[in-house]
């Protein structure tokens, strides 16, 4: 599986916020997240691969092609929850974000990184446990 990269736009932003950092170190809940974005390819597999058929099969979602692009957004969705994100941009006290736009675009670069990390995990063995 091929571990995207955090697009250019959202690059400068992950570093600044410390989220680079966060994601690879052992206060992210990467457990929590990496079970998170299984579910999240599992029904991203079974809606465009069975589109009007029933489930016929468990197969796990494929490699070759992990579709990031839709999993990315429900991440980020749910990232806007995660208090440990919340405190460690507010505690590192970088600004740079006043609308709920620019809290939106840490998320987004925020998720980047957990599928990113996560790729990596699969590709090394270590992900599943």
């Amino acid at each position: 599986m091929k571990a995207p990269l955090v697009p250019t736009h959202l690059r400068e932003l992950a570093k600044t916020h410390g989220i680079t950092d966060w994601v690879g170190g052992k206060k992210c809940p990467t457990d929590f997240w990496f079970n998170k974005v299984d579910q999240i390819r599992a029904l991203v597999d079974d809606l465009t691969l069975n589109v009007g058929e029933p489930d016929e099969d468990d197969d796990p979602p494929d490699n070759d092609d992990p579709r990031w692009e839709a999993v990315v957004p429900v991440i980020a969705g749910a990232m806007q929850f995660d208090q440990a994100l919340s405190t460690l941009v507010l505690d590192r006290g970088q600004g740079g974000f006043t609308t709920e736009d620019d809290w939106h675009r840490i998320c987004v670069a925020t998720a980047w990184c957990i599928v990113g990390k996560y790729a990596r995990a699969v590709n090394k063995g270590s992900w599943p446990k």
